[in-house]
Parts: C-alpha cells; structure tokens; sequence
C-alpha cells in the first residue's frame, strides 16, 4: 500500500466503534510526526479526522476484527500498532505463539496481561507492589477472604467498564455479589483500598520509560467504571512504582496502570496494568508532559528522554480536566452542579477538550451521539404506547378471547396474535 509521507513513520491505530479510548490518539500520533492509518468500524467518528491519512474498515465481532488486522499485518509493516480494544490484546497475548509484530512481548509477561487473574498471579514476583488479593475459584474461597481482610472487590476477567466488578462488605454478601457479577468460575478478589483511585499513563519503549504521569478518578459514570473527569496527582513514591512496572513489563507502546494509595499509611498498590492506551493520554499537555515527544522516541533506537510532570507543576494545584462529551453528558443528566466547570472562566480542562480544530471527526461524533439519543427516545416512545394502549386492547377484546387465551400457554397465545 503506498502511503503518504514515505520516510515518516508509520502508525496503525486499531479501534472498535467508541470514541472514548481513541480520541486523541491521531493528532498524538500525527504530532509526534506519523503517517496514522485507522482501522475500525465504520461507526468510528475518527474515521473522518484530519489526523487520519488512511482508514481501513473492519467488520464483524471482535474475533473477526481481530482476524481482518492479522490479514493486515501479514503484508504491511508499522513502526508502532496501538490496539485500543482489551480483550483483542488479551486474545493476542494468550496465544501460545504471538505475531512477529509482537514479538518483543516476553512469554510470560504475555501470559500475565492475559487475564487480571494471571497478572495478579504474577506481578508480586516481580516486585510489583500489587493490592492484597487472591485467586479465588467460588464464593466460598472470596467469602472467607473478606472475613479475614474486610471489604473486598471481585473482579472478573475479560470484562470492561466496571461491568464485572462489585464491592463486598460482608462475607454474608459474597454470593449475592459473585451471582451479580456472573458467577465466574474464577475471579479475583482484592482488599479494598480506602483512598484516592487514580490511573498512570506509560509511554514506554521495551522497559525505558519515554513518559509519565498520575492522575485521580474524580468522577466516573457507574463504579469502578471509566472516569469522566481527572485531576493531576503525584503521590510519593509513584516514580519508583513506575520504573518497577516498566522494568517487569518491558512494555512497548502506550501503556498503563490503575492504583489505589492508602488514606492512611499512603502506601500506593497497584490494582491492574492496562495493556493498551489508556484515556488520559490528551491530557499531557496541561500537565507539562510531552507525549507526542515520547512517542516519537518510540520510533529509534538512541538514547530517549524521560518525561515526567515538572516539579513546578507538582507544587501547584493542578486544574481538572473533563472528558468531552462524557462528562458534559454527565453533568446534565447526573450532577447538575458541574455544569460550572463548563462555564467560562472556569479553570477546569472542558471545552479545549473537544477538539474544535478537527471538524470532521467532531461533526460525526455529533452524529453518533445524536442518532443513539434518538434511538433512545424512539425506545421510550414504543414502550409509553404500549403501556397506554395495552389495557385499550384488553377492553377491546371479545370476553371469550380473554378467558381462552388466560388459559394457554404465553408463548402460543403469540403464536395466536
């Protein structure tokens, strides 16, 4: 494929159809001097950005998606390939032969981003300074764990969002908990940590660490789910943190943690690594870190740079920022109050988040959005009808029809209809 830019370097974004993992990314990649070719459904409001050079459509489930980038990357070569899809990088990784494009991923760290399971299982012997937990195989395993520990969050694998995790106060609640959760067969189960929750986005290159930087969940739209506004932190300690995760990984590409500091010792302990870039990439910038600078480092061999937020930056109260349209959305149909950070003068990051300089990837995002709103709508609309003309339909039913059809069956009383 002959492609713009012929000695610039070449990055393969691969995403699904939502916007929120992969906003930035292509002006991220484009600014640290690449040819962005976009791979992902046509539903991909980046697909129209300016930052894109070349979209490829991909269809299908997440295995057949996957199976369409192997074809891919069986006849193309790129100097960085960014999947923003989890579980696509968790199918990858538990192969027992990786892709020649992944070949600088180690056997066993491969096993370990497998599964949060396996992570857990594995980090502690590399000194990875992990949240206390467990393996468990049922309830009655995690049950006798918060009896011993206190609250307790199960974790899943395989699940995103906060869609399979639950906090457990009690032991009495574990199987309550562990049947909401989808009665996994195994499942991880970690002492709660009270205290800030934050995530550490990684750039990284085989181990060396390009760039940096920490920042606390300050609103998230369900619990334990993705968050929709941050704000910058550097708890002491998280340097090391980082370089002992970076050495145990030797990661390549944009990378991440999520941890939990202690409100009362402030002891950080990491909750899980994320094997893909994580959301808080965009930020970088208003945190005095030049991402698009370590991702060009990613594309040779010298000597590279290590970013990390300034000590200037650390001593002073840093804004928050808020995540277009997520947190808009989320101020005004979950907390009206902070519609505020919205309003000029404002020092919240809000508005210079919603990429005003790429109209084609923001007028489709409109579109997205506006069509599922309708969607919505037109739900809501079908399910008021019926509810009012249901008991209309039953008055204008023959008293024979009502009393035969009370007596069979539901399903051949539709047959019927």
């Amino acid at each position: 494929m002959k492609v713009q830019g012929e000695h610039s370097p070449r990055v393969l974004l691969v995403a699904n159809d939502s916007y929120y993992l992969a906003w930035h990314l292509p002006r991220l990649f484009k600014a640290a001097g690449a040819h962005v070719t976009l791979m992902a459904p046509c539903k991909q409001p980046l697909r129209r950005s300016r930052f894109v050079d070349a979209f490829i459509e991909i269809v299908g489930t997440m295995p057949e998606r996957l199976a369409a980038v192997e074809a891919h990357l069986a006849t193309q070569e790129y100097d960085l390939i960014t999947l923003t899809e989890e579980p696509m990088v968790e199918a990858l990784a538990n192969r027992s032969q990786r892709p020649r494009w992944m070949d600088w991923l180690e056997p066993d760290v491969a096993r370990a981003i497998s599964s949060r399971t396996e992570f857990a299982t594995w980090a502690p012997t590399q000194g990875i300074p992990m949240a206390p937990g467990r393996v468990c195989q049922g309830p009655e395993e995690a049950a006798e764990w918060v009896r011993t520990h206190g609250a307790s969050v199960l974790k899943c694998n395989h699940t995103r969002g906060g869609s399979g995790v639950r906090l457990v106060e009690s032991p009495e609640r574990m199987p309550e908990m562990w049947k909401d959760a989808g009665s996994p067969g195994e499942f991880l189960i970690q002492t709660y940590i009270h205290g800030p929750t934050g995530v550490t986005e990684l750039v990284l290159r085989r181990g060396e660490i390009a760039a940096w930087f920490s920042s606390t969940k300050e609103r998230q739209e369900v619990p334990f789910g993705a968050s929709v506004m941050r704000r910058f932190a550097d708890p002491p300690g998280m340097a090391a943190v980082v370089e002992v995760v970076a050495q145990a990984t030797r990661f390549r590409g944009l990378s991440g943690f999520e941890w939990a500091q202690d409100a009362e010792t402030g002891q950080l302990h990491l909750l899980e690594f994320i094997p893909r870039a994580p959301s808080g990439f965009r930020w970088g910038p208003y945190w005095g870190v030049d991402v698009p600078g370590a991702i060009a480092d990613l594309f040779h061999t010298g000597t590279i740079e290590h970013r990390r937020p300034p000590l200037e930056q650390q001593a002073s109260r840093a804004p928050l920022v808020c995540y277009f349209p997520d947190h808009l959305g989320f101020a005004v149909h979950r907390k009206r109050s902070d519609l505020r950070y919205w309003l000029p003068g404002s020092r919240a990051v809000a508005w210079r988040n919603a990429a005003f300089d790429d109209p084609g990837a923001l007028t489709s995002l409109a579109w997205v959005l506006v069509s599922a709103a309708v969607r919505k709508r037109a739900q809501r609309a079908r399910r008021l009808v019926g509810k009012v003309t249901r008991p209309l339909r039953r008055r204008r039913a023959p008293e024979h029809d009502r009393t035969e059809d009370s007596s069979i069956a539901p399903q051949d009383a539709r047959d019927r209809g």
